[in-house]
């Protein structure tokens, strides 16, 4: 048995998700035919542990198995399983192990938390391999860790995902773009803006120049905050 309050109305998982996450939330589980998310985030608008819930959401109501692409979002996972905990039959609870969460009595649907790094063709190939395995999604929590939007789309090709979606702040230094940039600008990709200005986490008496980055030009950090491009 699994939760069937439906994935947004969860109390358990999905209260803490602000009006800008939950519309990320909402553009995941919506049906459509387009199935490629990009979202533009300014800094401290919160993707990276909301991403965990997603994914495990994703895992609870719709038994799909989500890679999440991340250097930190996994570090949220043993929150979301805590709370969940309380409410899933006993018999069925969620498992952290490593960096996998999984149901002991069907561990073919899971969450994967893969650093940039281990995202290899080795692992694509292991994965494709189980002939068995349930529909996979893929989240990015940033393309940082990618030489090139080719790099990253030639590995997760294979897979087939069923959902894509992409998080990332557009940064711009010395006149490079990042790699957001160029999907975002893309018809392929449904395009999100999480702008700072919005996000409960940024505190009215933060210092903004504590946000400039080395080689961050004034317009450029402008286009982070809103979360879009100049």
């Amino acid at each position: 048995m699994t939760l069937t309050t439906g994935i947004l109305s969860n109390p358990y998982l999905m209260t803490t998700l602000n009006p800008q996450q939950k519309e990320v939330a909402q553009a995941f589980f919506s049906p459509g035919e387009n199935r490629k998310i990009v979202v533009l985030t300014g800094p401290t608008c919160g993707m990276s542990n909301k991403i965990t819930n997603i994914a495990v959401a994703n895992l609870i109501d719709k038994r799909r198995t989500t890679i999440v692409v991340s250097n930190k979002a996994g570090k949220f996972g043993p929150i979301v399983i805590s709370a969940l905990n309380q409410v899933l039959p006993k018999g069925e609870p969620l498992v952290h192990s490593g960096n996998l969460i999984f149901q002991p009595h069907d561990a073919h649907p899971r969450v994967m938390f893969v650093a940039p790094h281990d995202l290899t063709s080795t692992l694509i190939d292991t994965l494709t391999s189980n002939l068995s395995a349930p529909p996979i999604d893929i989240i990015f929590d940033g393309l940082g860790g990618f030489a090139s939007n080719d790099h990253w789309q030639k590995l997760v090709t294979p897979l087939n995902p069923g959902t894509l979606l992409i998080c990332d702040e557009p940064l711009v230094l010395n006149g490079e773009k990042a790699l957001v940039h160029e999907l975002a600008t893309s018809e392929e990709y449904h395009v999100m803006h999480l702008a700072t200005k919005d996000s409960p986490l940024f505190k009215p008496n933060v210092d903004i120049n504590s946000f400039l980055k080395a080689g961050e030009t004034e317009k450029d950090f402008q286009a982070r905050l809103k979360g879009t491009f100049a």
